[in-house]
């Protein structure tokens, strides 16, 4: 198995730039190609130029070190199918842990020591919950602070609708602790408009849940394997001195053990409760009826026990459990698949919050309040609850796999066609990038010099990119991108206007934008990127008119690159978040066949000062 390596990161420059903004008096726009040198009717002009793009496609690109990670299936009628799955360490919280009140060590000392309360435990996992959750909005409105949020409530704006229909109204419930959209909180069989018996807050609260696409009524099979694949962090083909880089097109399907779960799933925006056991000692009190805690909604599901404690528990001591690097090298982690959908469904997941809970038995002495007797001494059996995680940010390797149908013959003579294509695909994930030249192929060219020479003032400058809106229309059900984001490919660096967004510490870099445009039925119509500072540096300051690259993107505040691989087996570099977001769209290129309204271009907004005489 082939692991590639290359650049493992963007780095960062800041830069400071002097725009000089002059007012405008009129306006004139010249066609691509016009004379601007000895046009001086006018303080402000503007003038479109040329852009050369294609579209490169991907053969594979980097996905260890994700901020969210894809599971599931995603067709997209363009593009074709999508499967995603994951392969992921597993993580100790603690060197060495000890199950039960004593370590292993002081168990087996127990027999020799002649303490008679130091015994062995006897530990046995009793059940394995695997728990993924999902993203939630952040700020899921409730307008009219009734307690249901607005996706859910009969009437977002009026606190006293009646969500569950049970007679008791939204707000009202929120004060008396019952579940507004369950008409019977508690499940008795008597409604909660005359039950006078419901616990408090004992419901699961429902959430907005966020990057889940396709048909979340969809149901699927589910799988979560052993994974033998060893994920080291170090590369040897670099003497062990940078990280070990794996891809997207990597097959860990042979690389399975033991089956830990196999079966159905259906996601659902409920939280999990976890009550309180009764406690025997207190008749008066029912404990099994009070909140334990909560799990946020996500993927839960029962592993195997017998695996976890061979290969867990009963290694309590030893040194594969010593430390995570020889714990991950024992066990090298879990593999989590799907198949069998329904319909489509697509999920974007936090493995950073991920984790593995054990819960088992172990033996431990009750002293009966008694510390210096040890004749009134009893054995009792009791419980706790051990976690795992996946990866954290400190540690730990995930890797995102797809596999994907193969490109349509009408994308790939395009992509053959190079800068003279008329149309440009752009797809997230694994697929394509799009990369262009401004003003002709070479990145050079006698318009740029002669720009040069006039000393212009450049008050603003746009790329333009007109979405194919027949070809969506015609494929439908596209789930159009919110958001481009365009880079120095060639360097593999921000630009000018990225960078000043930064300075700004605006968080959503509206000014850079690349924000989709749409119209009144919600179709996208273009996208957008300014891109004033980086033609300010090239016409002014003589800077290099680079190669740059366009991807799609999941956040816009991440700039980091990664390592991608084309079908030449060529390395690139690509952001890392246009590999989280699975949406495509095709936009019109810069051939002469494309109407010159549609036509992608390099709009520049400029002054010339009014004593130059060239």
């Amino acid at each position: 198995m082939k692991f590639f390596k290359g650049s493992s990161g963007l780095a960062v420059l800041v830069v400071l730039v002097i725009i000089f903004s002059l007012a405008s008096c009129e306006e004139d726009f010249n066609t691509i190609g016009a004379d601007i040198i000895n046009n001086n009717n006018f303080n402000t002009q503007s003038e479109s130029f040329n852009v050369f793009a294609s579209t490169r496609n991907l053969m594979s690109v980097q996905t260890n070190g994700l901020s969210a990670y894809q599971l599931g299936e995603l067709n997209n009628p363009i593009y074709g199918a999508r499967r995603a799955s994951i392969v992921s360490q597993l993580s100790l919280m603690i060197d060495n842990p000890r199950f039960g009140v004593n370590s292993q060590e002081q168990e087996d000392e127990g027999a020799t020591d002649n303490f008679t309360r130091t015994i062995q435990e006897n530990e046995v996992v009793t059940r394995v919950f695997l728990n993924i959750p999902f993203f939630t909005a952040n700020n899921a409105a409730d307008t009219d602070g009734d307690g249901v949020i607005d996706s859910l409530d009969a009437d977002p704006e009026d606190p006293n609708s009646d969500s569950d229909n049970d007679g008791v109204t939204d707000n009202q419930e929120r004060l008396n602790g019952t579940n507004p959209l369950d008409p019977d909180t508690d499940g008795d069989g008597i409604t909660d408009d005359v039950d006078t018996d419901t616990p408090n807050n004992i419901f699961p609260l429902r959430f907005e849940l966020d990057s889940i696409f396709g048909n979340r009524e969809a149901t699927f099979d589910l799988r979560v394997d052993q994974s033998t694949f060893f994920l080291r962090d170090l590369d040897p083909d670099t003497n062990f001195q940078e990280a070990q880089e794996f891809f997207s097109n990597m097959d860990f399907s042979s690389f399975v053990g033991t089956n830990l779960f196999d079966g159905s799933f259906q996601i659902s925006d409920q939280e999990v409760i976890i009550f309180n056991e009764d406690n025997p000692n207190t008749p008066d009190t029912d404990e099994s009826i009070t909140v334990n805690r909560r799990i946020p909604p996500g993927i839960r599901v029962e592993l195997d026990p017998v695996f976890f404690q061979q290969n867990l528990v009963d290694r309590e001591g030893d040194p594969e459990i010593a430390n995570n690097l020889n714990f991950r090298e024992f066990l090298r982690g879990i593999r989590i698949s799907t198949s069998n959908h329904s319909d489509d469904l697509y999920m974007l997941l936090n493995l950073n919050m991920a984790n593995i809970e054990i819960e088992y038995t172990f033996d431990r002495v009750n002293e009966n309040g008694t510390a210096n007797d040890p004749s009134d001494d009893t054995v009792e059996q009791d419980n706790e609850v051990f976690t795992i995680n996946l990866v954290t940010n400190t540690g730990g390797i995930a890797v995102n796999t797809f596999e994907t149908d193969p490109l349509p013959s009408a994308i790939t003579n395009e992509i053959d066609r190079g800068i003279a294509a008329e149309r440009l695909y752009l797809d997230g994930g694994s697929r394509t990038i799009i990369e262009m030249d401004l003003f002709d192929e070479e990145g050079t060219s006698t318009i740029l010099e002669e720009v040069r020479a006039q000393n212009l003032l450049i008050n603003e400058a746009n790329l333009t990119f007109f979405i194919d809106r027949e070809t969506l229309d015609l494929a439908g059900g596209i789930t159009e991108p919110d958001r481009i984001y365009l880079y120095n490919i060639e360097n593999n660096t921000i630009l000018a206007d990225y960078s000043n967004e930064v300075l700004r510490q605006s968080p959503s870099f509206n000014i850079f934008d690349g924000n989709i445009t749409r119209n009144d039925l919600g179709n996208g119509i273009q996208y957008r990127v300014r891109v004033t500072e980086h033609i300010n540096n090239i016409i002014r300051n003589d800077s290099t008119n680079v190669k740059l690259g366009l991807t799609i993107t999941s956040d816009i505040t991440n700039p980091l690159n990664i390592t991608g691989v084309d079908g030449s087996a060529q390395e690139l570099s690509i952001p890392q978040a246009s590999v989280v977001n699975p949406f495509g769209t095709v936009l019109f290129g810069s051939s002469a066949t494309v109407p010159e309204d549609r036509r992608l271009k390099l709009e520049i907004f400029f002054t010339e000062p009014t004593d130059n005489n060239n």
